[in-house]
């Protein structure tokens, strides 16, 4: 008989640790489904963590770079300045058979390559003075508004992700609103080439998304999971208790557990952006992804160093306690 009771209290207790892991590891994947849904997901939350990437120095680098390479390749590619090019060039290697003892297709060429480069650092350095201004962050909340568009239906399937050079899936933003502001205010400052800037409507990517079918997976869990996440993790810790023999013994090893799952979760959570969202810039991509992804996880972050400070507190009340009990029962037990 005792050998009996032996062995329902050991799978009674196994039966518990196991129930207590289910609910622990749930406690993380929760917090995870609700920052998400809640924070990722959610369009105004997202403009708003992302909007002090306006002031952001790296920020403007990729964005003034990219503004330039596309304002001078569509000058240099304008119909207007290639036809002014092919008859300064016909001219010029006409007049250069002429005895003049001149070389004029060099210096027409010369002046071709200096109004490229010339082309390229006045936009540069302009859009520098304009993402600086007042003017850019309500743009720049535009953008992003767009962008955060873009990965939900990335996320979810509904629209088909753009690729980069990679081949991983991109999230892209406008150029041509910026560009339109770039022409007013150069041809205002007297810039003869800035009339010539035509429509542009390219799309410039920003942010590569490294191994999409995860970042699906995890998607999907947010959108749908959440609710029987709660389910699982209440119905498992109820489990456990009925099922320990000493439930605030199984109490503390289920909230030590819920720390341990928390805590491992918030120790990898750096290392799961920098693997899944890199920000495409030549110049420091590594402290800006680190940063654009610092800035999502904040919440999630807070929630999780809160949770595992709650779950670590209750876990030693609760073991102090059942050590308590556990010696002042067995003074009181008779001695036979």
């Amino acid at each position: 008989m005792e050998k009996t009771r032996t062995w329902v209290s050991v799978i009674r207790w196994v039966g518990a640790l196991l129930f207590a892991a289910i609910a622990a590891m749930c406690v993380p994947a929760l917090l995870a489904a609700s920052w998400m849904k809640n924070d990722v997901l959610n369009t105004a939350e997202f403009v708003e963590t992302l909007h002090p990437l306006s002031a952001s120095p790296q920020f403007h680098t990729l964005i003034a770079q990219s503004a330039a390479d596309q304002v001078s390749s569509a000058v240099s590619e304008s119909v207007s300045v290639s036809t002014v090019e092919g008859l300064a060039s016909g001219t010029a290697s006409f007049l250069d058979m002429l005895p003049f003892g001149t070389n004029l297709s060099q210096s027409v060429e010369e002046f071709t390559t200096n109004l490229d480069q010339q082309v390229y650092t006045i936009t540069e350095e302009q859009t520098r003075t304009f993402l600086q201004s007042d003017l850019f962050p309500p743009l720049w909340k535009t953008g992003l508004r767009e962008v955060h568009s873009e990965l939900v239906g990335t996320l979810s399937g509904a629209v088909p992700p753009a690729l980069g050079e990679s081949g991983e899936a991109v999230l892209t933003i406008q150029i041509g609103p910026l560009a339109e502001v770039l022409k007013q205010t150069l041809t205002d400052q007297g810039q003869w080439w800035a009339r010539l800037i035509p429509q542009i409507e390219a799309e410039v990517p920003i942010v590569e998304l490294a191994d999409l079918p995860t970042l699906q997976r995890y998607y999907a869990l947010a959108e749908n999971a959440d609710v029987w996440i709660l389910a699982v993790a209440i119905a498992s810790l109820v489990l456990a208790v009925g099922l320990a023999p000493r439930r605030l013994l199984i109490v503390g090893v289920s909230g030590l557990m819920a720390f341990v799952t928390t805590a491992f979760v918030w120790w990898k959570l750096p290392a799961f952006g920098l693997e899944h969202i890199r920000v495409l810039t030549d110049q420091n991509a590594v402290a800006l992804s680190e940063q654009v992804w610092g800035m999502l996880t904040a919440p999630l972050i807070a929630s999780l160093q809160q949770v595992a400070g709650i779950a670590l507190i209750v876990s030693v009340l609760a073991l102090v306690v059942a050590l308590i009990t556990y010696l002042w029962g067995s003074r009181r037990r008779p001695i036979t």
